[in-house]
């Protein structure tokens, strides 16, 4: 059935050999569809997805995580700035410094405790976090911290001192730069004042279905940027490191890029269909100059007159209107219309039921 269906079944108004040859640019067509659309599949798969910028105003913004590094052992204290001048503290949250491979791990997790609000919605709010870091045995080394997004954080910051180089070559390179950009180094005796906006990447998940136009699942990946500045403390001394970082929004504006796939398989092949908007029941091959006058010919011995275009024949007579209809009926059956589900019909039917009163 799906062979007759692809190359058609033979018509006895049309020469063999326009069969043969129809069966062979079929077989063609068929193998450079395939072709074609493998690699439009894959064409579209390898396409970069264009990204739409979209900014909205928040009404508040988490508190970034924090992992606080220093080759020298030393402490972490923690406070809370509010917008009406008021201070609390924030010590629960942290952990203190633990060594690993001569190097010492802290942090800070706000657990969704903790978020900042605009002074115009709430005068007694977060404005700042303030970390203090104090060693008595400095060894000269400055230290590091690094500030991740706490919606999605890769890392388990409660257990900074698991944080290992090969523990970070295994995630992606987004998160990997991510990470980087966010890592600053802490000089002693100076105050580093870093300010962060809020960005949110929604990247299109690779699979079948999004290429394919049926649905399109995105993974949300929050993250920060920040600047930072410094400015040096009155009081300090090279033997004793004291340093303080202070975090607090840049503004509460938060970007967000999401891509967008411009094509997909059904929007490529929809167009391709889109060409096919009439019925056309004589192709290329039966207007190749060698087929087409036999197929003139075999069409007029079969049929005795040509429907839609001959005139000679009386409309008043009954018999040459039953004839030019039946003309018809065999043109439109074995060129124009698939006429299986009707024979199946037929055949399915009783007697009775084939039989109708016109009135």
């Amino acid at each position: 059935m799906f062979i007759d269906d692809l190359f058609g079944k033979y018509r006895k108004t049309e020469p063999t050999r326009l069969l043969l040859l129809r069966a062979f640019i079929v077989i063609v067509l068929v193998a450079g569809l395939t072709g074609y659309i493998t690699a439009l599949i894959i064409e579209i798969a390898n396409e970069t997805p264009t990204v739409k910028v979209t900014s909205t105003v928040e009404d508040n913004l988490p508190i970034p995580d924090a992992i606080l590094t220093m080759t020298s052992a030393f402490t972490i204290s923690c406070a809370i700035k509010k917008n009406d001048g008021s201070t609390e503290n924030c010590d629960g949250s942290l952990s203190q410094p633990v060594e690993k491979n001569g190097k010492y791990y802290g942090s800070f997790k706000g657990n969704n405790e903790y978020y900042f609000i605009p002074k115009r919605k709430d005068p007694s709010a977060i404005l700042s976090f303030e970390f203090t870091l104090t060693a008595s045995n400095y060894d000269g080394n400055n230290g590091e911290v690094t500030l991740i997004d706490p919606e999605k954080n890769p890392i388990n910051v409660e257990l900074a001192s698991e944080v290992t180089d090969e523990m970070l070559q295994t995630l992606d390179v987004t998160t990997q730069e991510i990470l980087r950009t966010n890592l600053y180094y802490l000089a002693n005796n100076a105050r580093t004042n870093i300010k962060f906006s809020r960005n949110i990447k929604e990247t299109i998940k690779k699979k079948f279905t999004d290429i394919l136009g049926a649905s399109t699942e995105l993974e949300r990946r929050p993250f920060i940027t920040s600047n930072l500045q410094y400015l040096p403390l009155t009081t300090g001394s090279s033997s004793n490191y004291m340093g303080i970082v202070v975090v607090e929004p840049q503004n509460y504006i938060v970007e967000t890029k999401t891509e967008i796939r411009q094509r997909t398989i059904l929007t490529a092949l929809g167009v391709m269909g889109g060409a096919c908007d009439t019925i056309r029941p004589f192709g290329c091959v039966q207007c190749l100059p060698c087929i087409k006058s036999a197929s003139r010919k075999k069409l007029r011995d079969r049929l005795r007159i040509i429907p839609l275009v001959d005139e000679k024949y009386n409309f008043q007579n009954t018999d040459d209107v039953k004839l030019r209809i039946d003309a018809l009926e065999v043109f439109l059956r074995e060129y124009v219309v698939d006429a299986g589900v009707l024979n199946e019909m037929a055949k399915s039917e009783t007697p009775s039921q084939t039989q109708y009163t016109y009135s």
